[in-house]
């Protein structure tokens, strides 16, 4: 509005009709101020609904928006790269998902497909940890090898690839196998694929750090596999947890692993994620940003840059 507009209509204004907006406004004052003690009593009920149900609303939310990233870029993206110019590329700790044919992998797929995430179609079911020399104090390590630190299988029933510390026989734990080649292996069956997950935050890769990661890995590498079908269902289902608790410390199996626990336990271990995560719990879409945990016991659904498909 323009300054004469504005002034014309303030001159408009007389001083009758002044006083009468002055006295309703006055009479309206003194009518609040009379049922002032009941509305503040019923405003401070209403305050106290809000505050309780704020929390719960805002969880929903924050569960909404986290979900809505991953789908960005596995639905509408479907970046792809070549394993070739992948490999050049990858860096220690980044993640690799993997998505098999057996009816483990087939059936951990459709299970994450159904509570994590019914409207994506590629889901991954094996997530391993890519480590080098460069973090990780082994004789046996190559400089400047990419390997995959996984819990797993392997020899004939692990796509043919050994574990580096376990040449000649299978092993079912956790262990570490040659990166290219197993994905070289992997990609023989036309139904698996897999992809390559860097990391949105990268520790300082230093002295003191290979130190620290030497350690974990040794407090972890070579320890049964976690085949106990209770365990795959805990770490799903909220209601199985308690079985699966008391079960593993009957059966002394509580030092056991499968895959996507392994990397969330040394994740937090570094810090990368919260202390609230329960290892155990985590799956492998979790780590790619779909955990539906409630509060902090979620993983952070940024941890990665993106889902990276790789094509051979």
């Amino acid at each position: 509005m323009s300054s004469s507009s504005s002034s014309s209509s303030y001159d408009s204004y007389d001083s009758s009709s002044f006083s009468n907006s002055t006295q309703s406004s006055s009479s309206r004052s003194f009518h609040r101020k009379k049922s002032s003690p009941q509305k503040r009593a019923i405003q401070n009920k209403t305050y106290r609904v809000h505050s309780l149900s704020r929390p719960l609303s805002r969880t929903l939310s924050l569960q909404k928006q986290k979900r809505k990233n991953p789908l960005t870029f596995l639905q509408q993206r479907q970046a792809s790269l070549p394993l070739e110019d992948a490999l050049q590329k990858i860096k220690p700790l980044d993640i690799i998902a993997f998505r098999g044919d057996e009816f483990v992998s087939d059936l951990i797929a459709k299970l994450e497909n159904k509570i994590l995430a019914p409207e994506l179609k590629e889901m991954y079911s094996h997530v391993g940890m890519v480590v080098t020399s460069e973090i990780l104090d082994d004789p046996l390590l190559e400089p400047g090898k990419l390997y995959i630190w996984e819990a797993t299988m392997s020899g004939k029933l692990g796509q043919n690839i050994y574990s580096i510390h376990h040449p000649k026989k299978m092993f079912l734990g956790t262990l570490v196998r040659p990166l290219k080649e197993l994905l070289i292996n992997y990609d023989k069956n036309n139904k698996a694929y897999y992809a390559w997950c860097p990391l949105r935050n990268y520790p300082r890769f230093d002295h003191a750090f290979r130190i620290r990661f030497s350690t974990l890995f040794k407090r972890y590498n070579n320890r049964p596999y976690d085949a106990n079908p209770i365990a795959l269902a805990a770490s799903l289902f909220k209601i199985c947890r308690p079985c699966r608790d008391s079960l593993e410390k009957k059966l002394n199996t509580e030092n056991w692993m499968f895959c996507s626990e392994l990397i969330a336990q040394v994740f937090q271990d570094l810090q990368m994620i919260p202390r609230s995560v329960t290892s155990n719990n985590v799956v492998p879409m979790d780590l790619l940003g779909f955990d539906n945990e409630i509060g902090d016991e979620n993983v952070p659904p940024n941890l990665i840059q993106d889902i990276i498909k790789l094509v051979h």
